[in-house]
């Protein structure tokens, strides 16, 4: 189970928390465990004992998680704030529209604050974001309907409402929800294509996952109606199927964190779908993608990204700090000769001493992959946070290798600010978020990165976004 369950009086994303915890059935046992301001209960089963590590927000000024989520289209950023509160709703949520409306690289205004015209207080409306073109989807995973946590996902359209207006236009729910889906873990659209996952879908089969598919004009013009339920062939108990979502083309690709292989329990898993080409629409399960040398607590499957017939799927591993193996991604691509998807190439920070979590999120637009490596050092002092992100290119150091070419830092890094929590990319313009504590005037915020900013082919800094 997520850490989505984890928390008793708490909700929140993106920690510490193996898919088979969660809240534990009746009788079973909890134990406490303290961090800075607050002591939170976590899960024990047979296997493990589990372990929840605190972000420490409860004593920030600011704590509305802006960064947690990132998502670009060309001029385009929206950025998730899922504790941000509204009016008298705490941790409601919200996203922020920034546009480039200059020639300057560093010509970023934000245009709007997203929210949910039926939210409620702990939505964390947020959690998720994604653009492409002019329509936005932000999730809302805790948000209530008939049951609790059913969750919901927002589309929003450029120019609804006035000029320049970013209005909401259909509200996404699925068809069978229920109690604790958590629907909108992860969303993602790609033209017409919406995708969201609902990692904690499963009845019986406790957060065995599912994620839902939404066309446009689906039941009437302009429309977002579903079109499909997908869920795993081989899908089980814990699996969190749609923990991670992406979609490019005819292809969509869902991770599931917790999957067992191989008897292997938690090594995590991706799942491949493509569009039918018998004018259906219809989507199949076409691949199951593990890594080669996978292994317990790996967690593959927690980041997922995909341009074309390129897939990179994070590995992050539960507690990278204590695992000698270093957390990883790793990139598959689509043999055109047999349609199999074949791995290429491990990715692993070259400091993975220093840089942890490393796959916590990744991002890929044609032939550049960015992968995020927040820090989980959580000591306050810490004037070196070792948070990063890292650029690898195609054909670097060599043919059809992706070779690193960049190690990004914000420029204002001076301690816990989880930079690389969140990124994405679109072209020449990168984007990667820092929702948690810095030390500098800003609690939390995302940087923009533009190539050929301080030279041939490189990677420099020209904003750092923030809540206006």
């Amino acid at each position: 189970m997520s850490l989505l369950w984890a928390l008793v009086g708490f909700r929140g994303a993106n920690f510490d928390q193996a898919p088979h915890g969660g809240v534990p059935p009746e009788g079973a046992s909890r134990s406490s465990l303290e961090g800075p301001g607050a002591a939170y209960p976590a899960a024990m089963n047979s296997l493990l004992t589990k372990r929840l590590a605190s972000p420490m927000t409860s004593a920030l000024p600011n704590e509305d998680w802006f960064g947690l989520s990132v998502a670009i289209s060309g001029d385009t950023i929206v950025v998730g704030a899922p504790k941000d509160d509204i009016g008298a709703n705490r941790g409601q949520g919200s996203a922020y529209v920034f546009v480039r409306t200059g020639p300057g690289a560093d010509d970023w205004r934000m245009m709007k604050r997203l929210t949910a015209s039926d939210g409620a207080e702990f939505d964390e409306f947020g959690t998720s974001v994604a653009i492409s073109g002019d329509t936005v989807v932000v999730g809302s995973p805790f948000h209530d309907l008939d049951a609790d946590d059913h969750g919901a996902a927002y589309v929003f359209q450029r120019n609804h409402g006035g000029a320049d207006n970013w209005g909401e236009v259909e509200r996404l729910t699925a068809s069978d929800g229920a109690h604790e889906d958590f629907f909108g873990r992860s969303v993602a659209i790609g033209g017409e294509t919406v995708a969201v996952g609902a990692s904690g879908h499963g009845g019986e089969e406790w957060s065995r996952g599912a994620a839902y598919v939404f066309a446009r004009d689906e039941g009437g013009t302009d429309n977002w109606g579903e079109t499909q339920k997908l869920i795993a062939s081989d899908g089980g108990f814990a699996d969190e199927f749609g923990w991670s979502i992406a979609i490019s083309r005819e292809s969509i690709v869902v991770g599931a964190r917790g999957a067992d292989v191989s008897g292997t329990p938690n090594q995590g898993a991706a799942y491949v779908f493509a569009r039918s080409q018998d004018g259906d629409g219809s989507w199949g399960e076409v691949k199951k993608l593990a890594a080669a040398d996978g292994n317990y607590n790996d967690l593959f499957g927690w980041s997922i990204a995909i341009s074309g017939d390129t897939v990179v799927v994070g590995a992050r591993k539960l507690n990278p700090s204590r695992d000698t193996r270093p957390a990883s991604a790793y990139v598959f691509v689509r043999n055109p000769a047999n349609g199999n998807w074949d791995g290429v190439k491990k990715l692993v920070s070259p400091d993975s001493d220093l840089v942890k979590q490393f796959g916590e999120s990744v991002a890929i637009s044609e032939d550049t992959v960015v992968v995020g490596a927040r820090s989980n050092n959580l000591n306050i002092l810490a004037t070196r946070s070792y948070t990063s992100a890292f650029i690898f290119a195609r054909n670097e150091s060599g043919e059809n290798n992706w070779g690193l070419v960049k190690q990004l830092i914000p420029r204002d890094d001076a301690g816990q600010d989880w930079f690389g929590s969140s990124v994405a990319i679109s072209g020449d313009t990168i984007v990667a978020g820092a929702p948690f504590l810095s030390l500098g005037p800003n609690a939390s915020s995302a940087c923009v990165y533009v190539r050929d900013q301080g030279g041939t082919d490189n990677w420099g800094e020209v904003k750092e976004l923030t809540a206006e």
